[in-house]
């Protein structure tokens, strides 16, 4: 339906939710951005972030006339701005945090808390005053490939001796490629000098 219409599928999407939610007025092209109460956008992230609601979902409950504006919502709250959020299950208030620098020791010890406490990244978070997205990362890399994945090896080559088979190769042809570059521009030389 989208390639006949000539536009993008989530368009489509977006065209049938508006009509779904207000009828022929919600199809109607607005000049404006339609302006949303904190409380509301609060509660969309919450919704979404804290109960597990999808994303179309959040859009339908909340009327929100894109899944950009929720999108853009949920960025701000994961990277970095404090809001209060709070649970209307729970009737607790939630704090997201901007993301700081930690050391090893740090995220090791904020993954292995998260882990024995049933993966409660708001509990970690509030503990240790990092955001979600640092918890989630660490946990994830803990999990998969142990402690080492949580060293910052951010600007450092790795050591030969840690290069896996993979990477010793890849290195050699880099190696090889440079080396025939070399002897290219060599014998370019040669032959312009001897002709």
């Amino acid at each position: 339906m989208s390639k006949q219409l000539g536009v993008g599928f989530q368009t489509v999407k977006t065209w049938i939710r508006k009509w779904e939610l207000e009828g022929l007025s919600g199809l109607k092209e607005s000049h404006t951005n339609k302006k949303y109460k904190d409380e509301l956008k609060q509660k969309a992230v919450e919704a979404h972030l804290l109960n597990g609601d999808s994303m179309e979902k959040v859009l339908r409950t909340y009327h929100i006339s894109e899944i950009s504006v929720l999108k853009k919502w949920i960025s701000k709250y994961t990277n970095g701005e404090v809001i209060p959020l709070t649970n209307p299950g729970r009737g607790k208030s939630n704090m997201y945090y901007a993301g700081r620098k930690t050391t090893f020791k740090e995220r090791l010890e904020i993954a292995q808390f998260t882990i024995a406490h049933e993966k409660n990244y708001q509990l970690a978070i509030e503990t240790y005053q990092v955001s979600y997205n640092q918890v989630y990362s660490w946990v994830q890399k803990y999990q998969a490939s142990g402690e080492g994945a949580l060293q910052d090896r951010r600007g450092r080559s790795k050591h030969k001796e840690e290069l896996t088979e993979t990477d010793l190769l890849t290195l050699r042809i880099k190696e090889l490629e440079a080396q025939n570059e070399r002897l290219e521009i060599e014998n370019a030389i040669a032959k312009k000098v001897a002709g």
